[in-house]
C-alpha cells in the first residue's frame, strides 16, 4: 500500500471515529452550529475531542488494510 493510500485510510478512519464519538456524546447527529463548538486536537494516531472546554474523549486510530471502494 502506498504512503498516500495509508494517509487517506488514516484520515477516513479518524473522521469516522470522531463522528461516532460526537454522536455518542450528544445522543444525536449534531447540527452545523453544534459542530462548530467542538475542538479537536489531532496527533499522529489519536484525536482528542473537547466540547465547550469539556473533554469528550480521545479516539485512537490506525490504517486499515481494506481497499477503498
Amino acid at each position: 500500500m502506498s504512503d498516500a493510500n495509508i494517509l487517506l485510510q488514516m484520515t477516513l478512519e479518524r473522521t469516522r471515529l470522531i463522528e461516532e464519538r460526537i454522536v455518542q456524546f450528544l445522543g444525536h447527529v449534531p447540527s452545523w452550529k453544534e459542530r462548530k463548538t467542538f475542538r479537536i486536537l489531532n496527533r499522529l494516531g489519536e484525536s482528542t475531542i473537547y466540547y465547550e472546554k469539556q473533554l469528550v474523549g480521545t479516539v485512537y486510530f490506525q490504517p486499515v488494510d481494506d481497499p477503498i471502494i
